[in-house]
């Protein structure tokens, strides 16, 4: 007679088999289903869209190309006259008379001092253009100094614009007390003026 534990080493060891077996059999079974999901579609992340949506996606972004962009509106156009400048304020010692306006620079010079005088001349609308030959007189001193308008042109400058012009003499420097006269005549506008200017 076997011994009893011989027996059910038997039978355990055969237990033991069959359970191997069994468990042979689902794992080549869980194996089969794994495999037959790996290619499944529902596992998207590997695989590509749908040809339908990968046209409408594909037609969405040429579309969005092929759309013209409108350029930007241009600025406004201000078609407002703008307004005239205000005239220049006059200097201290300024002489209007007519037509001219006369002024010293400095205004008042000082003795041996050499100034300049400022002639301005207002212009009517109905002359468009002025030039310096328009323009005669002298600036005669009580000390015998003499100047002619239009012959001494490297002691004067000239400047025209719209509706006014201007001349500038240099003139040198006196002694105390010496009086200059200027007398200046337009022939476009039929104008004479005379004006004085002291040294103190």
């Amino acid at each position: 007679m076997r011994p009893l534990g011989l027996h059910r080493s038997g039978t355990f060891l055969f237990k033991r088999l069959n359970a191997i077996t069994v468990l042979g059999i689902i794992t080549v079974a869980g194996i089969g289903s794994l495999v037959s999901c790996g290619p499944s579609n529902s596992f998207s992340g590997n695989n590509p869209a749908p040809a339908s949506r990968q046209r409408q996606t594909s037609d969405a972004i040429v579309d969005t190309l092929q759309t013209p962009v409108a350029p930007p509106s241009p600025p406004p156009v201000d078609n407002r006259t703008p307004a005239a400048a205000p005239p220049a304020p006059l200097p201290p010692g300024a002489i209007v008379q007519g037509s001219f306006t006369v002024f010293a620079d400095p205004p008042n010079p000082m003795e041996g001092q050499d100034y300049y005088v400022h002639i301005r001349i207002k212009l009517p609308a109905t002359i468009a253009s002025y030039s310096r030959s328009d323009l005669s007189g002298t600036l005669v001193g009580t000390d015998g100094y003499t100047h002619t308008i239009g012959y001494d042109a490297y002691l004067e400058k000239f400047m025209s614009g719209q509706g006014s012009a201007e001349l500038i003499i240099e003139v040198p420097g006196a002694f105390r007390g010496v009086n200059d006269t200027l007398r200046v005549t337009s022939r476009a506008l039929n104008e004479s003026q005379t004006i004085s200017i002291r040294f103190n």
